[in-house]
């Protein structure tokens, strides 16, 4: 009966199908795939190896600790259980993820799409506020923004550690041209296009002096076009001029009201591979932007002090 038993369990194992073993992640000498880390693109890669250690990441729903693992694009990656779509890295990797890593950079230069609700501010006690809401804070440089959007706007904004850039970028003396798709709650007719492409009087405070300073003055001659056709209620705003609140107040001005106010495009730099809520690292073209106004900005502060400039 023994022998019996035997040769039938023989038979089983000779007979039974051969599973394929899983692929193993590697963490050593595969050089194939990328590292983990890097399919993290919401994070700084110092947050992403905590995020990693802490067991708040899965590769194909296994747990996995080590931040030096590589992946392809076949391996599904969570965070928190929210898929992280890395895919783009492998078919952009040398147009969208710069070569060196965000540690090693003198200075950072990224631009975002700032969702409804969200405040320029770096002040912690505002819970809205732009640096925490955008994950920001996780970042190894501290950021803060190139000028701002009111909390009700959305769009186009730019954050960098460069303490330059600011002054290079919104410095009265240099023109950046600023474009705005904005909705208001009635057709308007084509004097009050008019009226604001001219220019209206409108009471706004100054950002750039200390303290509250209110200015009274008309704005400045922009470019003020209806999108769609005669029924349409989008206009598109093209400013070279910055101040506070200026489309809202400009439309109150001539009877109309802002419903929603969306910035596309600043000094060339746009919004294209951005949704809401999503930042990027500016590419090579849009830091020439960058380069060219820092440049040029210390151009005009020499004239300035040689008195050469007249504005």
């Amino acid at each position: 009966m023994l022998i019996i038993l035997l040769l039938l369990l023989a038979s089983c194992v000779q007979n039974a199908p051969i599973s394929k073993p899983k692929r193993s992640l590697d963490s050593g000498s595969n050089t194939e795939g990328i590292r983990l880390n890097k399919c993290l693109e919401s994070l700084s890669r110092r947050a992403a190896d905590d995020a990693i250690i802490n067991g708040r990441v899965r590769v194909n729903n296994q747990l996995v600790l080590t931040p030096g693992i590589r992946v392809n694009p076949k391996d599904k990656v969570t965070l928190d259980g929210k898929l992280q779509t890395n895919y783009n890295f492998f078919e952009n990797k040398k147009k969208s993820i710069p070569s060196v890593v965000l540690e090693e950079r003198d200075f950072i230069y990224i631009k975002y799409w700032k969702p409804r609700g969200v405040t320029c501010t770096s002040d912690k006690k505002d819970s809205s506020n732009i640096i925490q809401f955008g994950g920001f804070n996780l970042f190894p440089q501290r950021l803060f923004t190139v000028g701002r959007l009111d909390k009700d706007s959305t769009g186009l904004i730019l954050l960098t550690s460069d303490g330059r850039v600011n002054n290079a970028m919104l410095s009265p003396l240099v023109k950046k041209e600023k474009v705005y798709v904005v909705d208001v709650h009635v057709i308007p007719t084509d004097a009050q296009i008019k009226q604001l492409a001219e220019g209206v009087i409108i009471t706004t405070v100054s950002q750039r002096d200390s303290g509250d300073k209110e200015i009274t003055a008309r704005t400045r001659p922009c470019i003020v076009k209806r999108i769609g056709n005669e029924s349409s209620k989008r206009l598109e705003f093209v400013l070279v001029e910055g101040r506070n609140r200026q489309i809202r107040k400009s439309c109150e001005a001539v009877g109309l009201k802002v419903v929603n106010l969306h910035r596309t495009i600043f000094a060339g730099i746009g919004l294209r591979g951005l949704a809401a809520n999503n930042w990027q690292e500016l590419d090579e073209r849009e830091m020439q932007v960058i380069t060219n106004s820092l440049k040029n900005c210390v151009e005009n502060t020499k004239a300035l002090n040689n008195d050469e400039f007249d504005e």
